[in-house]
């Protein structure tokens, strides 16, 4: 009888303990309480937005020649652009140019030198990126014949999308023969490169996908770049194109952005997708006119359009010569 007694005076006394607890924190930590609902209230740091600002602080610290080797190196919102295509073998290279910030740097840098210096660092700077395309893809192609593997990754990606950034520099600060020489030069090296890998399938035919997507200009790299050239040079638009049946009708056109490399969003950042956020008028460096996807087209279909808006620029170069 006294155990029971004993075990009930313990948990009378519990209780109280426990009320008295509860009382304490209901009335005296009301600035805890604040603070709680503080933290549950504030807006969460989405991941990609956190890679962003990351993205932001490390161009803000690199200068022009960091900048320049910094093209090569592998950035997340850069990849990240491809997963927005829903096309079987998406070609996003022209738009990687866009979510480049580094690209964005150089672009304002160059805007402020003299013509001369901005044509000739857009040249050097092409020889430069095409020379490593060509000489990492040369072992590439090495260790296929060789049956042999690299014992580290060789970065023909990252090679790829910063010799697309260098040309599409080179379309706004070289001359328009200058671009186009450089062009055809790289066009002309994915093309022998696709001829060696069907020359010699037995040992090559792994490469052919990634030769295809990435040893020579893209086809809607290509359309872009081309457009903004008769754009900014020529004074010609899409609109005009497809009336004279240069271009197909059924091409679908959007106005894209290329913002300074610390803008809060970009054209496809995920905050500005999502409708989440626009662009502010004073980020933008330029504009585009860019098809984003080509769809369900045929190879033949694409070629055509590619061939019809450089033979629309060769053909406002031979009329200024003409003058």
């Amino acid at each position: 009888m006294k155990r029971w007694l004993l075990l009930v005076s313990a948990l009378v006394a519990l209780n109280v303990l426990m009320i008295a607890h509860l009382g304490s924190a209901t009335n005296e930590p009301a600035a805890w309480r604040h603070r709680t609902i503080n933290q549950d209230t504030r807006s969460p740091v989405l991941p990609q937005e956190q890679r962003i600002r990351e993205y932001i602080k490390r161009v803000d610290q690199e200068d022009l020649e960091a900048l320049v080797d910094g093209l090569n190196s592998h950035e997340d919102l850069v990849a990240r652009v491809w997963s927005r295509s829903n096309d079987l073998a998406p070609e996003m290279a022209f738009q990687a140019c866009l979510a480049n910030r580094r690209l964005a740097k150089l672009f304002a840098l160059m805007q402020q030198m003299p013509p001369a210096e901005a044509e000739g660092l857009a040249i050097r700077l092409f020889e430069a990126k095409f020379a490593k395309h060509v000489e990492d893809l040369a072992r590439i192609e090495s260790l296929h014949r060789s049956g042999k593997t690299s014992p580290v990754r060789i970065p023909a990606f990252e090679n790829a999308v910063a010799l697309a950034a260098s040309v599409f520099l080179s379309a706004r600060f070289c001359d328009t023969e200058e671009f186009l020489r450089q062009v055809d030069v790289w066009d002309e090296f994915g093309r022998d490169l696709i001829e060696r890998i069907e020359s010699d399938e037995t040992h090559l035919a792994m490469m052919r996908g990634d030769a295809e997507m990435w040893g020579g200009p893209q086809d809607l790299y290509l359309v872009n770049l081309y457009m903004s050239v008769l754009r900014e040079r020529f004074g010609i638009t899409p609109k005009q194109l497809a009336a004279d049946r240069i271009i197909p009708g059924t091409l679908q056109w959007k106005t894209r952005e290329l913002v300074s490399f610390d803008s809060a969003v970009g054209p496809y950042d995920f905050p500005h997708q999502s409708g989440g956020r626009t662009i502010a008028t004073e980020d933008v460096l330029m504009h585009f006119d860019v098809v984003d996807f080509w769809g369900f087209r045929p190879k033949e279909f694409k070629r055509d359009v590619v061939s019809n808006l450089r033979g629309a620029i060769d053909g406002c170069l031979h009329e200024e010569s003409a003058k």
